[in-house]
């Protein structure tokens, strides 16, 4: 029901000039592994910056919809695929 909803929006155009430069820097990202790991690197760097006790309380519009009724947790310092890396590059009999 939503991706029928939101079809119907882009059909009739109904989409902001923000939220096509959102969807447009989405689609750069995503075919573009190398960038993708950088904007990983940075949000983590910059919601560890941002964040106390793991969590930021406040974020800035319009992500401030998820803050009003919860915290947003930081990023984890390394990647799941940096650490699945890691992990396979071990010795088997050191794995755990």
């Amino acid at each position: 029901m939503l991706l029928r909803l939101r079809a119907d929006k882009v059909e009739q155009g109904h989409t902001g000039r923000a939220e096509k430069l959102a969807f447009r820097a989405w689609q750069a990202t995503m075919l573009r592994p190398w960038l993708y790991r950088a904007a990983g690197r940075l949000a983590a760097l910059a919601t560890r910056v941002l964040g106390r006790h793991g969590r930021i309380r406040r974020l800035p519009p319009p992500l401030d919809a998820w803050t009003n009724s919860r915290d947003f947790p930081v990023f984890a310092q390394r990647s799941f695929a940096e650490q699945w890396h890691d992990e396979r590059s071990q010795p088997a009999d050191r794995r755990s």
